[in-house]
């Protein structure tokens, strides 16, 4: 990674990116706890977790806006306004307890404009490292996702019981004040914005168009649609995981289940560079077989300490697959493409998210937590095989032998967005 940390603009990108992913996580867990003190509600809860991935659904129509405007002036307008917008809850709460309708209103206006820093983040990177660090790169960044996740949501739910949902919106302030820090010192001197038709609805239309007809047909899409369902059913599993820690060990049996989901998704973000020679239709088919089937001998125990290490090891591969994707797709696909294509696959993997929330809660709630946890591992399992049974998607080659052929994007794609 020397090379990486000697880089400047990766390095106040990177410290940017840790930054907002902590006021993310902080975010959550304020949030959850005081719909939950307002309302004593799950059913509160539950909209709410819906409410944080609503926005995912609309990061395809902020693809054509990050290819066409200065990178920079998205990352810091994106951090500023998160930071006046966590703000409001607090400010309110001087003067009594914040109603819920504003705290469920605030939730997916925030995540939505944050929303934005993902894509822009994944275009840029391929203009500031050397294409044979990029796998690197992306595990760097997907190695900081999981381990701020797993110590803000350590100090978050610490802090929770110290000074409060509130007291914590208030240091998720300074995390998006830092990000603006840090982002202030990215250059990005390649893909200058055309602003005249940055302006124009026919153009933005027709860019959005081309993101989607890009990859129409490729094994890209297949992968896609495949992952999707694994993100559905990691969402219901999100939401049914508190109810079934009940049942095993309490709140100890919930923070050891979130911290070993969290430590595994880092080591398989940070073991990825070592899988580069491994072809992606391999890691395709084995993550979610392997993800499913130890997800579902862990709830099968259903004893604290056993099952945590089992979701430990359920969470490496998924993570491992997902930097190698995430290579893969800033390696095939066209420069000018990459903002509106990066926005469309965040679209389909998190867009499924809000009703997998809901559809754990429910089925939660007419049948049991461990029943819908069973039904993750075994939708995860169908997935992998789902893949194994796709000749375009099994025959992928390694990640850096793959090209727009081997995956079928249209080489005659208009990149132009115009």
């Amino acid at each position: 990674m020397r090379d990486l940390l000697k880089n400047g603009t990766f390095v106040r990108l990177f410290a940017g990116r840790v930054s907002t992913d902590c006021g993310d996580s902080l975010y959550y867990i304020a949030t959850m706890w005081l719909l939950w003190e307002v309302t004593h509600s799950p059913l509160y809860t539950a909209i709410g977790g819906a409410l944080i991935r609503l926005p995912d659904l609309l990061s395809v129509f902020v693809g054509p806006l990050v290819d066409r405007w200065p990178l920079r002036s998205i990352l810091l307008w994106s951090q500023g306004i998160n930071c006046v917008g966590v703000l409001i809850i607090p400010a309110v709460a001087l003067f009594g307890q914040p109603p819920v309708w504003l705290i469920l209103s605030v939730i997916p206006v925030l995540y939505t404009i944050n929303g934005v820093v993902y894509p822009a983040q994944t275009a840029a990177l391929p203009r500031i490292v050397s294409e044979d660090a990029l796998t690197r790169a992306n595990s760097l960044f997907s190695t900081s996702l999981r381990t701020v996740d797993a110590i803000a949501n350590a100090v978050g739910g610490l802090l929770i019981g110290i000074i409060g949902p509130i007291g914590l919106y208030l240091i998720d302030a300074g995390t998006f004040v830092i990000a603006v820090i840090c982002f202030r010192g990215v250059a990005i001197a390649d893909g200058k914005p055309n602003r005249n038709s940055s302006r124009s609805i026919d153009s933005y239309s027709t860019a959005l168009r081309d993101g989607a007809s890009y990859v129409r047909g490729s094994a890209l899409l297949v992968v896609l649609g495949g992952v999707a369902m694994s993100n559905l059913g990691a969402a219901a599993a999100s939401v049914v995981l508190p109810a079934y820690a009940s049942t095993v060990g309490g709140p100890v049996a919930y923070g050891l289940f979130v911290g070993a989901i969290g430590l595994g998704g880092l080591l398989g973000a940070a073991a990825a560079p070592v899988l580069d020679s491994v072809s992606v239709g391999t890691l395709a088919i084995g993550a979610p077989i392997a993800t499913g089937a130890l997800v579902l001998v862990g709830v099968g125990i259903s004893e604290c300490i056993p099952t945590a290490l089992l979701l430990f090891a359920s969470a490496v591969p998924g993570s491992a697959f997902t930097v190698i994707f995430t290579t893969l797709v800033q390696d095939v696909v066209a420069e000018q493409l990459l903002g509106r294509v990066s926005a469309l696959i965040r679209s389909c993997l998190s867009g499924v998210a809000p009703l997998g929330s809901l559809l754990g809660g429910i089925i939660s709630g007419e049948l049991s937590p461990p029943i819908v946890l069973y039904g993750v591992g075994v939708l995860s399992i169908a997935t992998g095989c789902f893949f194994l049974a796709h000749p375009g998607v099994r025959g992928l080659p390694p990640v850096n032998r793959c090209d727009n052929r081997t995956i079928g994007l249209r080489a005659d794609a208009n990149t132009g967005g115009e």
